[in-house]
């Protein structure tokens, strides 16, 4: 059985610090290859995330990380 350990206003707050988490790594990550000039796509949860939201508030749903593609010959460049 798992234990509860958060409720109310605590389980509230940790939840809405890891949407922000993940928000905050796609900012990040989308401002070093925009920087860099970089051609790339948000895919995954958080592109799904997006287009869902333009249809209705109530069935957008949080993921937990970040996709992100981009050519193969950037590779490098993205990752120093």
């Amino acid at each position: 059985m798992i234990e509860i350990r958060y409720t109310g206003d605590a389980l509230w707050q940790r939840i809405e610090r890891a949407v922000e988490k993940v928000k905050d790594r796609l900012r990040c990550v989308t401002r070093a290859l925009n920087a860099a000039n970089i051609p790339y796509a948000v895919i995954g949860g958080n592109a799904v995330q997006h287009w869902v939201a333009q249809v209705g508030e109530s069935v957008v749903r949080n993921t937990r990380d970040v996709d992100i593609i981009l050519n193969e010959s950037d590779l490098d460049r993205a990752a120093g």
